[in-house]
């Protein structure tokens, strides 16, 4: 059917069943006998069985047909009011059957069509969810959207994937006080856009507040505002950020903000919230798992920007349709973390305000939480009972299913019957506080926001295009999730909890839409590990300053809070109920000026516990303010930049130590030069007792610096140092302070070298340090000037033209001990037997490792002189023992000259062989050998063997040696031949010498200048010198020993030794009897060995 004749036909139903039939029914049941309950039983199957196809195939024509019903509703309303005679009297009795609670089951029927002519419209407006199946499907054309919301696309500027700005709101815009003054080192604030992956335009807003604390520990919260659609600056503005929005478009410090404690990060989100924007339609958002997707996405992205919070506990919170979004994204960003997916994030809570959770649990307390507080009769409470199953069953349905449509229908069927009549039964009912009478669209007035946030200063401020439009609660966003209202989500907390992440459900008791009572039952029948034991906790009283303020249920990681007189805007931190203010409240003390009491804050360095509510005299109903001791003060409460300060302290323990200061002996004094301390810090804080330096190389102007930034100076001892990456034209940082150079690509802060100084300390940068010349040093790098130039060690210094000057310590020196002053110091000679090896500047004793020429190692290693014929040169090595002279040489007596094998000279009586036994040989085959072998004739001749001169020879000089050098020389001697008939003394081998023969051998001179014969007893055996007697020699006789017996010759002129024998001697006869002549008688036997033996016996 073409869409025109289709909403002809619509139009044309609507039309007659809400102008004629329901008049005409009214009429009929009035008089007729037939039950009502059947008559509008019947009417209900009319209405509504021809709704839903109707519904479905054109919600714009929907939405324009319900605004008709309406009309038709206020025109039986006029005929009612104008008493006409018979059709206002039958109009009179419908209207009254309509909403007559005496018999419940009238209103079941008549009452269906007339919530859906005043409620749907209403419902569009205000946001409450329908059917993902069809919402996607219209755009631009839908008439309820844009009667309610107006356009729900915006535009920015913002680039990339993520972009901030510091939030820096204009100061017109600020609300300051007589107190305000600039905040020390204030959070981070900003407000930027992220770029979605999965999309392809979609561009989400979000705020981040640092914790005003600053503590490196401190939460990071997520909060999302519910809706869905709404954002999440109400939150900010209204709730629990940390400002509060005056009427007169300025900010005020809102001293409950939750960023006072903690990190907060506030998104708008779904997509079309609030300043987030898609210009594609195939962005749209219309159920958790889109949610939870993009919100991973954008936190992963936001973690790894920020690393230094990495560590932080991060807790997912949000109100109201947020019972939806925390436990899908809670349990997306978990299990991320699980797998490795991402940086990790450490999901440590959830805490969701009076939300909408389990829809199915939570519609069916509706009707109780309104009957126990007087909302509605006990018999409408049962009949809205009555069609509480068949809205539990399609909850519970769609859950399992997820089917869209089935979704959307439930969502209507649940309002129709049982929200809807509540609010029939209480019109005007503000259904976030029972309290008060519903004010606006949203029950609240946030006029004021909608003018502040539209501002172009604040658009600015933000880094939002200025076509960009705000607007509280974008329904075209809400209707784009009627398929995901009525869907359970308490499950998604299941595995949470088991896992030992916290959760923590809180409700106001006078909020009726997402009340205490629902939240409460779908806890209790949680199905979790630990749900036995939770049905055994007890409720324990909440209390707060002193006063009961809720009750508590907790077990294992699941809590549930009830807030009493809280309404469904509990985030707004005001947790406490009606706790009796003094006059002067806490952080404050008074005065009664002119009448008044006027009461002022602390302020800084004091504190106050303000004055008393039990308080019997004015002064301690003023309180008093106290100053702090030992020099701390207080941490004000505000931004600086965005509020006004306060110094509102309420106890002793809330005085800090200042920034800029440390604690020193319990006071509080300056950070000395060269330090910084940013922060407010406890007087029992490990950090209060120190600051923290400034970067390496860099110092502040003066004493209490509270930034780094104020490290502005280059450190004396320091220079910049260019790197090999640094830019060729370095002249943009030429001008630039000591430390901003420093940080420039390129460049870094590095301490002087050893050996250097640097005394400049200021912000110009400085590119060298200034060497302290050759040979001096000093103790360490980082000099800050000349005199800490010294003589190095391996130097001596001398005075050269009244300038101290150090030159290295030649060989076999050493300077160990540093000279400090400007006097000259010689270098010190090595110990004896030891030198340098050669080297210069020896820094210590340690470096006369080496021995000295002519000294060498023995056996056990310790160095000793070299003895008489053995030499060793200098050491450069180990040490080496001495080594010594070949056979027939040796070295001079005096040492100190023993270092080489040319010291070993020749013996007396030895000579060269050039060849094996051959003493005699000429230069040239010397020289000839010389070139075979390689060598020098110096080294050949002390390499060349030497032996004895053999007898009839002497060692010599040969003559061709007086053509060589002295060192050559030194080692020529040859064997020569005696002359003229001289010999050798005493006639071997050996000889120096050669001399003239004197007697014959077996002859010696007899004085008279001839020769006489060796006499008997004695020999000569050569030519020279006299006779020699004969030694003793040993006689044994037949086996026995007599011992060394006189020996002699048998005749004069002996010329051998060999001619020597025993003399004659004799023997008793009983010694030879008994061995020669056994039985003779005993006589003498006489021996004579010159002769035969033995001879004949004498008598």
């Amino acid at each position: 059917m073409p869409a025109r004749q289709g909403r002809v036909l619509v139009l044309l139903y609507w039309v007659g069943l809400m102008g004629l039939t329901l008049p005409a029914l009214g009429l009929w049941v009035g008089h007729s006998k037939v039950p009502q309950i059947i008559v509008r039983k019947v009417y209900h199957l009319l209405a509504g069985g021809l709704f839903v196809p109707v519904f479905f195939w054109d919600l714009p024509m929907l939405c324009l047909s319900l605004a008709i019903a309406f009309a038709a509703l206020q025109l039986l309303e006029v005929v009612r009011h104008l008493q006409l005679p018979r059709l206002g009297a039958a109009v009179e009795q419908f209207m009254q059957d309509f909403v007559d609670e005496r018999d419940s089951g009238v209103i079941y029927v008549t009452h269906f069509t007339l919530l859906l002519g005043l409620a749907v419209p209403m419902w569009l407006c205000l946001g409450l969810p329908g059917a993902d199946g069809f919402a996607g499907s219209h755009s631009g054309s839908h008439i309820g959207t844009m009667l309610c919301s107006g356009s729900s696309n915006s535009s920015g500027n913002a680039k990339g994937r993520l972009f901030e700005k510091p939030i820096a709101f204009p100061d017109q815009l600020m609300n300051k006080g007589a107190n305000d003054v600039p905040i020390v080192d204030p959070p981070e604030r900003v407000a930027g856009y992220f770029k979605l992956n999965r999309t392809v335009d979609a561009h989400m807003f979000y705020f981040f507040y640092e914790s005003r604390d600053k503590g490196p520990n401190d939460p990071i919260i997520l909060w999302m505002t519910g809706g869905p659609g709404c954002s999440s600056e109400i939150a900010i503005f209204y709730e629990n950020g940390p400002y509060s929005l005056a009427h007169n478009m300025t900010l005020l410090d809102n001293p409950f903000g939750w960023d006072k404690h903690a990190s907060v990060i506030y998104v708008d989100q779904p997509i079309n919230t609030g300043f987030s924007y898609s210009e594609d339609p195939r962005d749209d958002v219309s159920g958790e798992h889109q949610v939870a997707e993009d919100m991973l996405d954008f936190l992963q992205e936001f973690f790894e920007a920020r690393p230094h919070l990495a560590n932080r506990d991060f807790f997912i919170s949000g109100e109201s349709y947020a019972g939806h979004y925390c436990p899908a994204v809670a349990n997306k960003v978990y299990r991320a973390s699980e797998l490795g997916q991402g940086p990790p994030i450490k999901l440590r809570g959830v805490a969701i305000g009076n939300g909408l959770t389990k829809p199915s649990v939570q519609y069916g307390a509706y009707a109780d939480y309104a009957l126990q507080e007087g909302l509605i009769s006990q018999g409408t409470r049962d009949g809205i009972m009555w069609w509480y199953p068949l809205c539990r069953w399609g909850s519970e349905f769609c859950s399992k299913h997820k089917w869209g449509w089935l979704c959307g229908l439930t969502l209507q069927y649940c309002q129709a019957t049982i929200f809807g009549r509540i609010l029939m039964s209480k019109p005007g009912i503000n259904y976030y506080d029972i309290r008060k009478q519903c004010l606006g669209p949203l029950c609240y007035d946030f006029s004021d926001a909608d003018k502040f946030l539209n501002s172009a200063a604040v658009k600015k401020a933000l880094g939002v295009d200025q076509e960009q439009q705000w607007q509280e609660c974008n329904m075209l966003v809400n209707a784009q999730f009627y398929g995901d209202f009525m869907r359970d989500f308490s499950l998604k907390l299941v595995p949470l909890l088991e896992d030992k992440v916290r959760v923590m459900i809180y409700a106001g008791d006078r909020d009726l839409i997402c009340n205490w009572l629902g939240n409460r039952r779908w806890v209790d029948q949680l199905q979790w590990e630990g749900a036995q034991g939770w049905s055994q906790a007890q409720d324990k009283a909440w209390m707060v300053q002193g006063k009961q303020a809720g009750l508590v249920t907790s077990y294992d990681t699941l809590s549930f809070v009830k807030v009493f007189e809280a309404d469904a805007w509990l985030a707004v931190g005001r947790a406490v109920s009606s706790v009796a203010l003094a006059d002067c409240p806490a952080g404050t003390c008074g005065k009664v000026t002119k009448g008044s009491t006027v009461c002022r804050d602390a302020g800084a360095g004091a504190w106050s516990a303000g004055g008393s509510s039990t308080a019997t005299t004015l002064k301690q109903a003023l309180g008093s303010c106290n100053t702090c001791s030992n020099g701390l003060t207080t941490k004000p409460t505000g931004s600086g930049a965005g509020s006004a300060l306060r110094y509102i302290s309420t106890k002793p323990t809330q005085c800090v130590v200042a920034p800029g200061k440390f604690l020193s002996k319990q006071q509080s004094v300056e950070c000395p030069k060269g330090k910084y301390q940013p922060r407010y810090l406890a007087s029992n804080a490990p950090a209060a007792k120190g600051c923290l330096a400034c970067p390496r190389g860099t110092t502040t102007k003066a004493t209490g610096a509270v930034s780094q930034a104020q490290c502005t100076d280059l450190k004396a001892g320091f220079f910049v140092r260019r790197l090999a990456m640094a830019p060729r034209d370095s002249s943009s940082i030429s001008s630039a302070p000591a430390a901003a150079a420093a940080l420039a690509p390129g460049f870094e802060v590095q301490e002087c070298p050893e050996g250097s100084y640097q005394p400049y300390e200021g912000e110009d940068p400085v590119y060298n340090c200034t060497s302290c010349g050759v040979g001096l040093k000093t103790d360490g790098t980082g000099a800050t000037s000349s005199e800490a130039c010294y003589i190095d060690e391996g130097f001596g210094s001398q005075l050269v033209g009244g300038v101290l000057t150090a030159y290295p310590c030649p060989a076999d020196t050493f300077r160990q001990l540093v000279a400090t002053g400007i006097m000259p110091v010689d270098c010190d000679p090595c110990p004896a037997a030891t030198n340098t090896k050669g080297k210069t500047g020896a820094r210590s004793e340690d470096g006369c490792d080496g021995h000295a020429a002519g000294y060498g190692a023995d056996n056990e290693g310790t160095v000793v002189q070299c003895p008489v014929g053995s030499f060793n040169p200098a050491n450069t090595g180990n040490w080496l023992p001495c080594t010594f002279c070949k056979f027939g040489r040796s070295t001079l007596s005096d040492q100190a000259k023993q270092v080489a094998a040319a010291d070993c000279l020749p013996k007396p009586g030895h000579g060269l062989q050039l060849k094996q036994g051959s003493f005699d040989f000429t230069f040239d085959q010397l020289q000839a050998e010389a070139t075979a072998r390689q060598l020098s004739v110096l080294d050949l001749l002390a390499d060349l063997p030497m032996d004895e001169c053999p007898a009839g020879s002497f060692s010599a000089a040969p003559s061709w040696a007086a053509g060589l050098d002295a060192a050559a020389k030194a080692l020529a001697q040859t064997c020569q031949p005696c002359a003229n008939g001289a010999a050798t003394t005493p006639g071997s081998s050996g000889a120096a010498s050669c001399s003239a023969a004197d007697c014959p051998a077996g002859s010696q001179k007899d004085g008279a200048g001839g020769c006489k014969p060796c006499s008997i007893g004695s020999f000569k055996d050569g030519t020279f010198g006299a006779c020699e007697a004969c030694d003793p020699q040993e006689f044994n006789l037949f086996g026995s020993d007599l011992g060394a017996v006189r020996s002699t010759t048998l005749a004069p002129g002996a010329s051998s030794a060999a001619q020597c024998v025993p003399t004659v001697f004799s023997v008793e006869p009983d010694m030879t009897d008994r061995m020669l002549h056994p039985g003779q008688d005993d006589d003498f036997v006489t021996y004579d060995n010159r002769g035969a033996w033995p001879l004949p016996c004498l008598a």
